[in-house]
């Protein structure tokens, strides 16, 4: 078995600043699923790259380039991290 990461004080929380992220629009992100939360969540998307094209509610809509169409995905920010 492998070793976790999180520290046990940690493990199964989340901040509150990664649940009300803000991120801007034409923002590069990289999509990984948070174990923490229950959600029906396509697996097909998980570990991508993709451009942030807009916002509805607390969600953003996220653009995945897939051969030579690139298809939208409604995100919750909780599972989007900032690229570099």
């Amino acid at each position: 078995m492998t070793k976790r990461k999180q520290s046990i004080r940690k493990k199964g929380k989340i901040s509150l600043s990664e649940y009300f992220k803000k991120l801007n629009m034409g923002e590069v992100v990289s999509i990984k699923k948070e174990a923490n939360i229950n959600s029906s969540f396509p697996n097909r998307i998980s570990s991508n790259l993709g451009k942030i094209v807009g916002k509805r509610g607390a969600y953003f809509l996220v653009e995945i380039g897939s051969g030579k169409k690139s298809k939208e995905f409604l995100i919750h920010p909780i599972n989007l991290r900032r690229t570099k």
